[in-house]
């Protein structure tokens, strides 16, 4: 297991722990549990072997530390999207109303996949037909995920250029064809420096394939108002929590609690 910073895929991940050596060069690798390019924390690595029991290592439910932005929407629910919405009036908003609406959306559900995801429909990903503007032809595919605890510990402020300026360092940090170049355009384009944004401080544990993203995007909905994830950290898989001073640890199955 080890941590992967924002802006890395998970197989850049790989590439990097290989080079580094905590990964011998000729393991076959592989990882359970992908994690987004602007998500970071914990990933968990499967090397020769274990890669055949991938399976049950991707039931292992999973901790996560988020923040929601509240006043700006993208067509990716955070941060590595087109700007779709912004709210015209500044937002008031009341912790108390934020954990209402998080009591209502726990528990068990079905989850549509987002727009930009990897699931594979009619033999392509979901994120190709949604570039093409062909979404609209297809069924997007669900999954019944659970929210086992989720809670909202804060709520802060900030400017528009602040966050601007946090989004142009993430989006810069992406290898690969994500549109960056297009993204910080627009974000810096469509978002004013003077507005004023809410920030919600929450944390999670969720089942396998729970998108986090997604459920930033739901409480936008709920409360009507536009939504994304501004922040993610996995902070637990199964059992195991790294410490915050380890980069990586190995486990055994019987550590995680398959």
């Amino acid at each position: 297991m080890a941590r992967k910073t924002i802006g890395q895929t998970p197989l850049e991940s790989i590439t990097s722990l290989k080079e580094r050596g905590v990964i011998p060069h000729e393991a076959v690798c592989s990882y359970a549990g992908r994690l987004d390019p602007m998500a970071s924390g914990l990933l968990l690595f499967l090397i020769n072997e274990e890669t055949k029991r991938r399976d049950r290592y991707e039931q292992l439910s999973k901790q996560y530390d988020f923040e929601v932005l509240f006043g700006i929407a993208t067509d990716t629910y955070d941060i590595l999207g087109l700007v779709t919405g912004v709210s015209d009036t500044p937002l008031v908003m009341e912790k108390a109303e934020v954990d209402n609406i998080v009591h209502e959306i726990s528990g068990t559900f079905v989850q549509p996949y987002p727009p930009y995801s990897s699931a594979l429909v009619d033999g392509k990903p979901l994120w190709e037909w949604a570039r093409k503007e062909e979404l609209h032809q297809h069924t997007i595919p669900t999954k019944e995920v659970t929210i086992f605890e989720i809670s909202v510990d804060s709520i802060t402020q900030q400017s528009g250029a602040e966050i601007k300026a946090l989004v142009n360092n993430r989006v810069e940090a992406v290898n690969g064809d994500f549109r960056q170049e297009e993204i910080i355009h627009n974000w810096n384009f469509q978002i004013a420096d003077d507005t004023a944004f809410l920030i919600a401080q929450m944390h999670a544990v969720v089942s396998s394939g729970t998108y986090i993203r997604s459920i930033a995007h739901r409480l936008g909905q709920k409360l009507g108002v536009p939504s994304l994830a501004f922040s993610i950290t996995r902070s637990s898989i199964g059992n195991i929590r790294l410490e915050s001073n380890e980069e990586y640890r190995y486990v055994t199955p019987e550590e995680l609690g398959v």
